[in-house]
């Protein structure tokens, strides 16, 4: 009985976690040094591992689509593996103009981010992406 009730509460904090706490590889990233060959190795030192915050978004897998940015930064689509680019529930971009849903990282650079599908993101979508975003500006470097 008590296996089947530690079972059963490991289940229930499981399925009603939404994926946990989203976080960062905790390496800095140079800017300076970002082009479309090292992108997707930006996104993923910058915003950690897609699985992390895809997991507030859907059960599928997930990786980080990266492309330079016009301005210098990266940009990284959360994108479900096996789907195209256009499917990506969230943009995060590292760019040095202030935009909207833009968090500083004190040094001239921002994170901006905003949904790439129809509809609202729910409170709990909107939470992990703006920590997600604060933790990540914390290791941009110009």
């Amino acid at each position: 009985m008590r296996t089947v009730l530690l079972a059963a509460a490991a289940g229930l904090l499981l399925a009603g976690c939404g994926g946990g706490e989203v976080s960062t590889s905790g390496k800095d990233v140079s800017m300076a040094t970002v082009t479309d060959a090292n992108a997707e190795q930006a996104c993923i030192d910058l915003f950690g591992k897609a699985n992390d915050l895809g997991a507030k978004f859907s059960e599928a897998d997930f990786t980080w689509t990266g492309s330079q940015y016009v301005s210098g930064g990266v940009v990284c689509a959360l994108t479900p593996v096996g789907k195209t680019l256009n499917q990506a529930p969230v943009t995060l971009r590292t760019t040095n103009v202030v935009d909207e849903g833009t968090v500083s990282a004190g040094n001239g650079w921002y994170v901006a981010y905003r949904p790439d599908t129809k509809g609202a993101w729910s409170d709990e979508q909107k939470q992990a992406v703006a920590d997600l975003a604060a933790k990540a500006a914390k290791h941009i470097k110009p």
